[in-house]
């Protein structure tokens, strides 16, 4: 999303919680080359390091599964130089970036006229272990992301469900990968899993997206009441 986003504006800041994952795009847009190599011990060591590191966030997150940080950590060894080649292609678009930083979205300084495009850990999935106690506070985020529309700001989120007063603005069936195989066989298991993005109902001006938005709301399919 920050390579397809930021260069569509003058000014853009971009912003990620897990210094890792920070570290790693910032590294590979200054010309930092991933690995073509590395052995299970090493990706083991990195695993239970508490330095953070580009390193890391390559291992963990392109080398790992789903893109979640060294979860189900099974690649073979001689993929890891795919890996890095195909990481590698990102980086001419990175360039056309300005540079992450490390930052709590409840720190962010969102003003009136700012658009804003938020991912969060989506509700009543697994947890990231770099949050506290590994669980993400949900109901704090939407009444956060309340007040920003309130305060001016353009605010589109990336979930699964929202609450009431937020319209759907687009979304996809997207097949995602719940086991991987590396074995030959490549019995992969997959699940049909619905994306979308949401924007707050005050903001929506086209009429078929709010129609939709009323339909979806007398079918009873928004389980979160309006949060303010």
């Amino acid at each position: 999303m920050w390579i397809k986003v930021a260069p569509e504006f003058r000014d853009a800041a971009g912003s990620d919680l897990m210094p890792d994952a920070v570290m790693y795009l910032n590294a590979l847009r200054d010309g930092w080359v991933p690995p073509r190599r590395l052995t299970s011990e090493e990706r083991e060591a990195l695993r239970w390091s508490d330095e953070p590191s580009a390193l890391r966030g390559f291992v963990g997150f392109c080398c790992g599964f789903r893109g979640k940080f060294f979860l189900c950590n099974v690649w073979p060894e001689d993929e890891v130089a795919m890996l890095a080649k195909r990481e590698l292609r990102r980086a001419p678009k990175l360039r056309q970036c300005s540079p992450l930083s490390v930052l709590d979205y409840r720190r962010a300084d969102i003003r009136d006229g700012d658009v804003v495009y938020c991912d969060p850990p989506y509700g009543e999935t697994t947890g990231y272990s770099w949050v506290g106690d590994g669980r993400f506070d949900t109901y704090r985020f939407w009444a956060t992301m309340a007040g920003w529309v309130r305060r001016g700001a353009y605010v589109l989120v990336s979930e699964q469900d929202a609450p009431r007063d937020w319209a759907i603005a687009a979304e996809q069936v997207r097949a995602r990968t719940t086991s991987y195989d590396p074995s030959s066989t490549g019995r992969n298991g997959r699940k049909l899993a619905r994306e979308r993005v949401f924007i707050h109902v005050s903001q929506v001006e086209d009429r078929s997206t709010l129609a939709r938005h009323e339909t979806a709301l007398r079918r009873g399919e928004r389980s979160w009441p309006a949060i303010e």
